[in-house]
């Protein structure tokens, strides 16, 4: 009887793999790419939108990406827009971007790879020389950066006032108070910083075992494992860029598990009891190192091109000087994308309320007309007692009708 059971299920889950490849199959032959002019086309409309912060259809999956990808830079524009913002932004950014590379133009000529770059020794092989040089500028790179980084530590009240000028010129309710900025040690964003990179490092960490009985598959194994692990990377990205604001963490405590959590349940749930152990006890560990991002990971999946797209322009961050010029325009952007899908929610929920309210108020009246149809028609009809009550019979008709009556038998 449990191997008659056993095969059934291994036949429903053949059978549920064999639908799946063939709804794949069929959604990949009606997939026809973009031409370059239909994507030029909508880059420009998703641009419009973006400088209107104006959110496109749901359907146009390509303006919503592009929307995500272009609205930290409508946001920038925005800025230099207003003259006050705009020399508080010059002011600060200036400040900032000539400090953090003088700073790290200096540390590396003080390093020895620039002593062994600037006075090379007459080595035969050129390629030495190259290595040389690359060694120069990887500590050029890791000097602005590390700069950069102590440079934000120090002055994040001034990217906090930038950010607050942006929401306000583009009608978002600013996320942070006013006031005057001070260059300061925060500690408190430096231990959300800190726990930031944990919990990225246990989110990456939670998949490598998966990732590694994928690449054993033979043959297509480390292609499908570098697969989901981008796949992996773009997701969490998006999430880590909702997770920017404070709209992208509101309802953490009622937030639901993941696309990927809930898809490993449903496949847990069919699996024999036999082995359903290793899936769940995976399943518990990965749902323990990610239920702190459950609630920008719910924002990201209600709206993933947009959010994607502002994953994709946060990769400035990795362009010493140029995230300093854009950091302070990501929350505002993630907060304008996950504020306007509320708004557009709220705005179907109470469409749809004032539809039902009007159909019951349409109800409500056709039961009255229909009452008052049925008390005009009570009113209007003749008494059924008058109808059914004999004529009255006079002394002639009865003498008439005597004879005809049989006689009473005793």
């Amino acid at each position: 009887m449990a191997d008659r059971d056993s095969g059934a299920q291994k036949a429903g889950l053949r059978e549920q793999a064999r639908s799946l490849v063939v709804a794949v199959s069929a959604r990949a032959s009606r997939f026809e790419p973009p031409t370059p002019a239909e994507i030029a086309a909508e880059a420009r409309a998703s641009a419009a939108r973006a400088s209107r912060f104006e959110l496109p259809p749901l359907g146009a999956r390509l303006q919503r990406f592009g929307y995500g990808l272009s609205l930290p830079f409508a946001l920038a524009r925005a800025t230099l827009k207003d003259p006050a913002a705009r020399r508080r932004y010059l002011r600060i950014a200036g400040a900032q971007l000539g400090l953090t590379v003088g700073l790290g133009v200096l540390i590396t000529l003080l390093s020895s790879e620039a002593t062994r770059a600037f006075h090379p020794e007459n080595h035969p092989n050129f390629h030495v020389k190259i290595a040389a040089a690359a060694g120069l500028w990887s500590v050029l790179y890791a000097a602005i950066s590390g700069v950069e980084w102590a440079v934000i530590a120090v002055s994040r009240d001034y990217h906090a006032a930038v950010a607050r000028d942006a929401a306000i010129l583009t009608g978002l309710t600013p996320e942070d108070d006013a006031k005057t900025p001070h260059l300061r040690i925060d500690f408190k964003w430096l231990r959300k910083r800190v726990r930031d990179k944990i919990r990225g490092t246990f989110v990456f960490a939670s998949v490598v075992p998966f990732l590694g009985m994928v690449s054993w598959i033979p043959g297509v194994g480390p292609y499908l494992s570098a697969l989901l692990l981008t796949a992996w990377g773009v997701y969490w990205s998006g999430v880590f860029a909702a997770a920017k604001t404070a709209h992208g963490w509101k309802d953490e405590a009622a937030a639901p598990a993941p696309i990927f959590l809930r898809g490993l349940d449903r496949v847990t749930g069919v699996l024999p009891g036999a082995v359903r152990w290793a899936p769940l006890t995976y399943g518990r560990i990965v749902r323990r190192s990610t239920r702190s991002l459950f609630a920008p990971a719910a924002r990201l999946e209600a709206r993933p091109w947009e959010l994607t797209g502002l994953s994709l322009a946060r990769t400035i961050r990795h362009v010493p000087g140029l995230y300093l010029l854009m950091r302070p325009f990501y929350g505002v952007a993630a907060a304008h994308v996950i504020v306007a899908h509320d708004r557009a929610a709220e705005a179907a929920s109470r469409a749809e309320e004032a539809a039902l309210v009007e159909q019951e108020r349409s109800a409500a009246a056709t039961q009255l007309r229909i009452a008052e149809i049925a008390a005009r028609v009570r009113i209007s009809a003749p008494d059924p007692i008058a109808e059914t009550a004999p004529a009255p019979i006079d002394d002639e008709s009865q003498e008439s009708a005597a004879p005809l009556q049989r006689p009473r038998q005793i």
